[in-house]
């Protein structure tokens, strides 16, 4: 039998996370990537603090992928998404005036020591799209929900509802 969250998505019920959400929630587990949405880093002999738990202009939740369909620990079944630009317009449709949407694949090397200090995008990238090496094989992509200025939820999980979501997505058996 599938999971209930399998069921969840194909029905267009997609819980959307918080970046705090992940680092709260894998405490204690080897997968846990305790610089999930942080974009702290050294520098010389000096550490650069980011400022709040979640410290963008926008509030951001994340819906996770990865391009291996057989990751353990994630149950016998698994959605293939087969419309990646599909789903991203029927979140969209879904949110409220303000919100933007990304697409992103993960990029693997954020280590906590650099040799220059980051741009700005460098930073949000830092933030939002990056991990450290050791994850790479998680071949992950992110889609990047921005809320409007203002749109805070304080559980660190938004419950989107869409139309179902059939077409976008296929049931495999692992």
């Amino acid at each position: 039998e599938h999971s209930d969250a399998v069921d969840a998505h194909l029905v267009g019920n997609l819980w959307l996370r918080s970046f705090r959400y992940f680092r709260e929630r894998e405490v204690g587990d080897p997968r846990r990537d305790d610089s999930e949405g942080v974009g702290s880093f050294r520098l010389g002999d000096r550490e650069y603090q980011d400022v709040g738990y979640e410290p963008f202009v926008r509030q951001i939740y994340i819906l996770c992928f990865s391009e291996l369909p057989d990751l353990d620990g994630f149950g016998q079944y698994v959605l293939k998404l087969s419309d990646p630009e599909a789903l991203k317009r029927r979140i969209q449709t879904h949110l409220p005036k303000g919100s933007a949407v990304w697409l992103e694949k993960v990029i693997y090397g954020k280590e906590k020591t650099l040799t220059q200090k980051p741009s700005p995008m460098e930073t949000f990238d830092r933030k939002a799209i990056m991990k450290p090496t050791r994850f790479a094989k998680e071949i992950e992509w992110r889609y990047l929900i921005g809320m409007p200025a203002g749109f805070a939820i304080l559980n660190h999980t938004l419950k989107l509802w869409t139309s179902d979501l059939y077409d976008v997505f296929n049931l495999v058996q692992k």
